[in-house]
């Protein structure tokens, strides 16, 4: 069995940490303000990211990800979408588009191996145009020297 990467581990981490310390100040704002639907909003925050992170723990177990190693070129926003779109290059030199969510300062010019979430197959997809195709998760990334 593989172990799970350092990049994905520390995402992991990160995520229980903040779900914790929300999770502890909510119980102590709520405590000293005797404010019972701070309580209880507190626990649903609690419970949805705990769900979020054993969901996402155990699709890392399974190694339900994809592993792209290459030179980034560039990295360009989409803000309507709130995505960003990525061109690699890999050691061939053939070039490889990557939508991913969110915004990430990713290194451009420099060699990194990305984990990002499985993608929708082919023939599972609705929607064929490239600028609407379905972005996804970067799980986390590391610098290859």
């Amino acid at each position: 069995m593989k172990t799970i990467p350092t990049a994905i581990l520390s995402r992991i981490v990160k995520l229980g940490l903040i779900l914790l310390a929300a999770l502890v100040l909510g119980i102590i704002c709520g405590t000293a303000a005797k404010d019972r639907i701070m309580l209880l909003l507190t626990l649903a925050l609690a419970v949805a990211g705990g769900i979020k992170l054993v969901t996402l723990y155990a699709s890392i177990k399974k190694q339900e990800y994809d592993i792209a190693d290459g030179v980034i070129r560039s990295a360009k926003r989409i803000p309507v979408r709130k995505c960003q779109t990525l061109i690699l290059v890999d050691e061939e030199g053939s070039e490889t588009s990557i939508t991913i969510k969110g915004w990430s300062a990713l290194p451009i010019g420099s060699n990194c191996r990305l984990y990002l979430s499985r993608e929708i197959p082919a023939d599972m997809r609705l929607l064929q145009a490239e600028r609407l195709k379905p972005a996804r998760i970067l799980l986390g990334y590391e610098v290859l020297r």
